[in-house]
């Protein structure tokens, strides 16, 4: 129009295509005001030091890591509450059992300020692996295994966990239950890889134990301890950087749940290698020639071998030189009979036991 005036009909209307509302028709407000998106992302205060919202965007929400899952992590674990189930029944010399929880990641600084106190922290070194772990025993757990061991109270007579931290007699007693915990999880690791698990120290406060910066992704598996009849629960704690030399053989996945050595399987292999074929190939003589003799050779050429008639053909496999022999003849055919022994395996337990002949 020439006086540069638009109805609300007219389609050619300039800025609406460009995300402009529309002359004559009312502006839609927002779902939430600018000052409650700030105060929900955490920007209210941008001056404010204390302020967490960048970290948290960059960390993944602060407390999560989204690490990569271990199968193989998680079997080794349940593996290794069956086996200190069955350990610290002898333990105690009583009825005992340890139930597997989750295995979750997060930040080691958010995993100080979720642990509930008073808890007792036993740090612990990787010997092969060049990391650390922690295992943080709750004080539930602490005081019901006190109980077990120095007065066997019964299970409706026990004290409830006071607030004070163990003392150090406790924490002596308390350390040989956690060694016993950590030579059954070094046990259930040694199918993955050898890994030896030291007792490093004891702490009462979480940031006295320092075994991961704050910032670093760490493993967190919940195990609970029923000691007749009552519970308790403590934490394995172990940094990614400990498993990052084994992370390629924890990721993997594989069928079953058995670790170690399967003498059913083993006896049935060795029958199977016994039944292989292979190709064997005797070999007179080797020599080498420059590539154009080779490519000039006809039909008629005659190639002098530095070899006599007697001596000795070498049987192989591949690569792999098996044993000599003597050329010669045997029903029409061209044979080689054994003149020395198949080389023997490197040691006796190298050695695969033969199968006896069935029939």
């Amino acid at each position: 129009m020439a006086d540069g005036t638009a109805t609300g009909s007219d389609p050619d209307i300039r800025g609406e295509g460009a995300g402009m509302p529309a002359l004559g028709r009312a502006v839609p407000e927002p779902v939430l005001a600018q000052a409650e998106v700030d105060a929900l992302t955490g920007f209210a205060a941008p001056d404010d030091p204390e302020s967490a919202a960048p970290r948290s965007f960059v960390q993944r929400g602060g407390g999560s890591t989204g690490y990569d899952a271990m199968p193989m992590l998680d079997v080794a674990l349940g593996r290794f509450a069956r086996g200190a189930g069955a350990a610290m029944r002898a333990f105690f010399r009583g009825e005992a059992a340890l139930s597997f929880g989750a295995v979750e990641n997060l930040r080691y600084g958010a995993y100080l300020d979720e642990l509930e106190l008073p808890a007792q922290l036993f740090g612990f070194k990787a010997e092969g692996w060049n990391g650390s772990g922690l295992v943080a025993v709750s004080a539930d757990a602490t005081y019901l295994v006190l109980d077990k061991l120095l007065g066997a109270r019964p299970s409706g007579q026990r004290q409830r966990p006071s607030s004070r931290p163990a003392t150090g007699i406790e924490n002596g007693i308390l350390a040989q239950f956690v060694a016993l915990l950590l030579g059954e999880l070094q046990a259930a690791l040694a199918p993955i890889a050898p890994v030896v698990l030291q007792l490093t120290g004891i702490e009462a406060h979480p940031r006295a134990s320092q075994v991961a910066r704050p910032d670093e992704a760490v493993l967190r598996a919940s195990f609970e301890i029923d000691l007749d009849g009552a519970t308790g629960g403590f934490e394995l704690v172990l940094p990614v950087g400990t498993l990052e030399p084994v992370r390629h053989l924890l990721v993997g996945q594989f069928p079953g749940e058995k670790l170690g050595r399967d003498e059913l399987w083993s006896t049935h292999l060795a029958t199977e290698f016994w039944k292989a074929g292979i190709q064997a190939e005797a070999v007179l003589h080797e020599m080498r020639l420059p590539l154009g003799r080779v490519l000039d050779l006809a039909v008629g050429d005659t190639l002098m071998l530095d070899v006599k008639p007697t001596d000795l053909v070498t049987l192989r496999c591949g690569d792999i030189v098996l044993t000599r022999g003597r050329m010669g003849r045997l029903d029409g055919r061209i044979a080689v009979k054994v003149a020395e022994p198949i080389r023997p395996a490197r040691n006796e337990t190298d050695r695969i036991p033969r199968q006896p002949a069935r029939g």
